[in-house]
């Protein structure tokens, strides 16, 4: 075989190779795309289900304050929410005119 025999067989298959690539592109770019869209589902999988650090969360639920209800205060707002008579008098002159009644 002659390196002009090899050139000649390499230069046929690229000529093919192209054809074949540009007369199934649709179907090649398709393949890509699912190919890419089923690796990063698989790769998302492992984020779904992150297993739970017992040890850290024991330590943050340590640190976290928790405020209380400060009963004496809760109290005092409960007497002060107790329905009392409220008188309202009026400062005004009885005998005045009412300007919106015309």
């Amino acid at each position: 075989m002659t390196i002009q025999s090899l050139t000649s067989k390499g230069k046929k298959l690229v000529a093919s190779l192209s054809d074949l690539i540009i007369h199934h592109q649709p179907v090649i770019i398709a393949l890509i795309l699912l190919a890419s869209f089923g690796s990063a589902l698989l790769m998302s999988q492992q984020f779904i289900d992150i297993p739970r650090n017992e040890d850290r969360y024991s330590d943050e639920a340590l640190r976290v304050r928790f405020k209380q209800i400060d009963q004496e205060i809760l109290a005092e707002f409960q007497e002060a929410q107790q329905d009392r008579t409220i008188e309202v008098n009026s400062n005004f002159e009885p005998n005045r005119d009412n300007p919106f009644s015309e």
